[in-house]
């Protein structure tokens, strides 16, 4: 999923292959409960992408799948708490380019 938010050119497409990357890494953890409240958040999420002024620029999806790189890596290599700071990381700068896009650039 990794490489096919990469090279996603619409930003439709890309937030349905990073939705499908939150999804997969979900149920790998083999816990439903996980991948029921991951179903939850990206819907929500997509709302909330929805409601926001403009679109995905090409550096947020480049950082955006940056942070993807790292959890992936962590997972790979059966390492659960490096694999757990990734997401961490990545749902904190997530969060902090949703606060920036609906406040408005600095000034």
């Amino acid at each position: 999923h990794v490489t096919g938010v990469q090279t996603c050119a619409l930003p439709i497409y890309y937030r349905l292959a990073d939705a499908a990357f939150h999804l997969a890494v979900a149920e790998a953890s083999g816990s439903q409960r996980l991948v029921a409240a991951e179903t939850a958040v990206q819907a929500e999420f997509g709302e909330i992408l929805g409601s926001l002024p403009g679109n995905a620029s090409t550096e947020a999806v480049r950082a955006s799948t940056m942070g993807h790189t790292p959890i992936l890596v962590a997972i790979l290599q059966c390492r659960p708490p490096e694999a757990r700071d990734a997401m961490v990381a990545h749902v904190e700068a997530t969060y902090d380019w949703i606060v920036g896009l609906s406040l408005g650039p600095r000034g």
